[in-house]
């Protein structure tokens, strides 16, 4: 940390990743501080944040990058055509998943692989494997009906279900996700009665 070209001693050096990573340390008379991190997640930035008396905060964030390969799923979306197709996951309805996969290693991942498995009675994953081939490092690849499912009748409104995802790649190296589904189920409410005599 400098101030005007003139390194600051002492300022705190906080570094945050989600729930993975939370440690600090502090500038030395150069205000430069080396800090050891160790993190299994490169999809997620490193949050930074320098305090030291008398000085504004500073915040930034800091790009992790891995020396292998490193696929995750950043987003899905649903086809629930074969349903009422409102864009939701209603109970009774068979629903097709939508997921967008992202390479962010530096590495090519070869042979890439996912399995969506429910841990729950009420979510049956009738399709629950794809082959995504390989995805070159740093890309991303969109794999329409990756996977279908059917909710079950009795399921409430606002009711979560989170489901595994194994990613695999020909190396062996698995990445395990959660993939979260809620669902969305329609209410009938009472507002107001106006009765004329």
């Amino acid at each position: 940390m400098n101030n005007n070209d003139i390194p600051v001693q002492g300022a705190r050096v906080c570094l945050m990743q989600e729930n993975e990573v939370y440690i600090y340390g502090f500038t030395a008379i150069n205000g430069q501080s080396t800090i050891a991190v160790n993190t299994s997640n490169p999809a997620s930035d490193i949050n930074i944040t320098v305090t030291a008396p008398n000085y504004l905060p500073y915040e930034g964030t800091i790009d992790v990058i891995s020396d292998e390969s490193y696929v995750t799923f950043t987003k899905y979306s649903i086809d629930d055509s074969s349903g009422n197709n409102d864009g939701f996951i209603n109970p009774g309805e068979t629903v097709n998943l939508n997921l967008t996969f992202k390479n962010y290693g530096n590495q090519l991942a070869k042979d890439v692989t996912a399995v969506l498995h429910s841990n729950s009675a009420l979510i049956d994953v009738i399709s629950d494997s794809i082959y995504l081939g390989d995805i070159p490092a740093n890309d991303s690849l969109i794999f329409d009906d990756a996977f279908s499912i059917i909710v079950d009748e009795s399921c409430t409104n606002g009711q979560t279900f989170p489901l595994n995802l194994y990613i695999r790649n020909s190396n062996t190296k698995q990445w395990n996700e959660i993939l979260s589904l809620i669902i969305a189920k329609s209410i009938l409410t009472f507002e107001l009665a106006d009765i004329k005599d």
